[in-house]
């Protein structure tokens, strides 16, 4: 869950972010992050960078063999409250 508010805090660094991105990351037999990156670019580099910094701290169980994947990420502009 800790996660999970990391990634909100990157969305709420731009309230108007709108699109998809996706994260491009691959995990060493370790379980660590050894390559990041933008597969998918959302034109908005703070936020991106905010993902970038997440995933490379991410660790995973150790396997075999390097995995590779992918996340997408949609971002909506967040709605103004009405008085």
């Amino acid at each position: 869950m800790a996660r999970m508010d990391a990634f909100q805090a990157c969305s709420d660094l731009d309230e108007t972010a709108s699109g998809t991105t996706t994260i491009s990351f691959s995990v060493a037999t370790d379980g660590h992050v050894d390559s990041v990156s933008v597969g998918e670019p959302l034109g908005n580099p703070r936020v991106e960078g905010c993902l970038l910094r997440i995933f490379q701290s991410l660790e995973f169980p150790s396997a075999a063999r390097p995995t590779k994947a992918s996340f997408p990420f949609l971002f909506k502009p967040k709605q103004k409250e009405k008085p």
